[in-house]
Order: structure tokens, then C-alpha cells, then sequence
């Protein structure tokens, strides 16, 4: 399994363009390019817009949920969070994907 990093959401486009991902955990407060507008030109783009998604964000207001939902993501991890937490919903949003990959843990640090 390759894992991609990017520091914005302009960078993650430009990225995924270049290697589609089989999955995305993307970060609701980016530099650039938000999150939501991240995952908008995502679902816009044929080659892209199957990919899962889950959104890691410290919002959780109503529009926000609800526009990231109409965007169909795969779910949400709150900030701040824990590793166990993190791979819990990984494992579950991205299910069928985690299945025909290997398991691979990172230490991650705890957010408090």
C-alpha cells in the first residue's frame, strides 16, 4: 500500500491526479484549498470521484455535516482523537478497501 501526503488541498488534487488513491482521509481545515472544496473537485473528477472519503476535521456543525454528506463521504473523525479511535473508523468507513490490504500500523501520537 502507497501512502500519500500533501500539505494543501491544491497539492492533494495535484497528487491524486497523478496516482488515483484507494482511499482518502482528507483534513477539513486545509491551506489553499478546503477540505469541503477539496472534496467537491474530487466528486467532479470521473477518474476520482469513487474514491472514499472520510473527513478528519474539528468542526462538526450542521452545514458542514451536512454538505460533506451530500458530497457522500464516507464519514467523519473528530479532533482530537486517539489512534485506537482513528483505526476504528478506518477499518469501517473504508471496509472494502481495508480487505484487500495489508495491515500496516503507525504511531501515530494521542491527541488531547
Amino acid at each position: 500500500m502507497k501512502i500519500s501526503e500533501a500539505e494543501n488541498g491544491v497539492e492533494a488534487l495535484a497528487t491524486m491526479a497523478a496516482d488515483c488513491p484507494d482511499a482518502v482521509l482528507l483534513d477539513g481545515n486545509m491551506p489553499r484549498l478546503d477540505g469541503v472544496s477539496t472534496l467537491r473537485a474530487i466528486r467532479s473528477d470521473m477518474r476520482l470521484r469513487h474514491v472514499p472519503v472520510v473527513m478528519l476535521t474539528g468542526r462538526a456543525d450542521a452545514n458542514f455535516v451536512r454538505e460533506c454528506r451530500l458530497l457522500s463521504v464516507k464519514g467523519f473523525v473528530l479532533k482530537p482523537f486517539t489512534v485506537e479511535l482513528l483505526e476504528s473508523r478506518l477499518s469501517t468507513c473504508f471496509a472494502p478497501v481495508a480487505a484487500a490490504l495489508p495491515v500496516i500500523r503507525t504511531a501515530l501520537p494521542k491527541y488531547h
